[in-house]
């Protein structure tokens, strides 16, 4: 990706606060930026597409544990959900507004998603009430299988992404006769019925790790989609003087 060299830092206009709204994937934030400016990285990436984007379907795992882990193993649900890309928008702008968003659906979501949510992805209400057990059995089954319950539900949604927090330090493993150290660690979040594209972010060891899988139909260049990282948290960075 090939862009002009950024302007000097300016302090960046405080957006206003989302509306009710903003819970279906829009932005209110109020633009800052010039016209030629106003061209996000991914769009830049992806011209032929000439396609903008004013949301994002997107599956993310929601922690349901109640308290401090006290067994290995995963409790987690798996949630549905729009977030705004704010096509037009500085980077300190939709950094700001995917955060209220997810903020506002992390606390206010039962198993499943709220109905909104489900609604929006045209999925039967019957689905907020599914358990845990039920949910554990389907993503269990052969693809074949379960896909028969979920495709529909799966279909609506782009890109899988995965938040993790991992260990401070990474512990050395003891290969006799040597020990060796592990410098980084990345996982691939595992994504089916025809998702695109699969994102993980894991911080361990005082860095953060960001993994991409993609379906080459959707997606030839993982790398391109990890430069719009790369280039994205620049500029919130340079935005917000750090």
């Amino acid at each position: 990706i090939t862009l002009p060299p950024p302007a000097p830092p300016t302090p960046p206009p405080t957006p206003a606060e989302p509306a009710d709204n903003a819970d279906n994937g829009d932005c209110s934030c109020s633009p800052s930026l010039s016209d030629d400016e106003k061209k996000p990285v991914a769009i830049v990436g992806h011209a032929p597409h000439a396609t903008v984007m004013g949301k994002l379907g997107i599956c993310m795992p929601k922690n349901t544990r109640t308290g401090p882990p006290s067994t290995i193993g995963n409790q987690w649900s798996c949630n549905l959900l729009n977030i705004p890309t704010c096509p037009g928008h500085s980077a300190a702008d939709r950094a700001r507004a995917v955060s209220v968003r997810l903020h506002r659906f992390f606390n206010r979501q039962p198993l499943l998603g709220r109905s909104a949510d489900l609604g929006a992805f045209g999925y039967l209400p019957m689905v907020e009430r599914v358990t845990l057990v039920v949910e554990g059995v389907l993503f269990a089954m052969p693809t074949w299988l379960s896909g028969l319950f979920v495709r529909e539900l799966f279909e609506c949604v782009s890109c899988a992404i995965s938040n993790v927090a991992g260990p401070p330090q990474l512990a050395p493993l003891f290969l006799s006769p040597v020990v060796c150290g592990v410098k980084s660690v990345f996982f691939h979040v595992p994504f089916r019925y025809g998702m695109g594209v699969g994102v993980s972010v894991l911080s361990a060891n005082d860095t953060l790790q960001i993994a991409v899988m993609s379906d080459p139909a959707v997606l030839a260049d993982p790398h391109l989609l990890l430069r719009c990282f790369e280039e994205e948290y620049e500029a919130v960075k340079r935005e917000v003087g750090l």
